[in-house]
């Protein structure tokens, strides 16, 4: 276990700001890792329990990921993520 304190800001984990790039598609996907319940993708706010979320939580920024989803297998490159709380302090995600 480790404080979420001594975490780099930019490790992926509930309430981090993230953007990431899908390999082959190119496609760039920006949104927040929430609990369940405040899931929301109107809103951009995924849950820690959606497929993505799973596959990016402990990852930092340069990363790239893969992970089985329901259409199949698909990599990521996380581009950036920063805490909900200090993206102020560094403009959003």
């Amino acid at each position: 276990m480790v404080d979420e304190d001594e975490l780099p800001d930019d490790v992926v984990r509930i309430d981090s700001l993230v953007e990431i790039k899908e390999e082959g598609s190119g496609r760039i996907y920006k949104f927040q890792i929430v609990f369940p319940a405040e899931a929301n993708m109107k809103m951009n706010r995924i849950s820690v329990f959606a497929p993505i979320g799973i596959a990016l939580l402990g990852y930092r920024a340069g990363a790239t990921v893969e992970w089985e989803m329901p259409g199949g297998l698909r990599a990521f490159r996380i581009l950036n993520a920063v805490q909900a709380q200090k993206s102020a302090l560094v403009g959003d995600v």
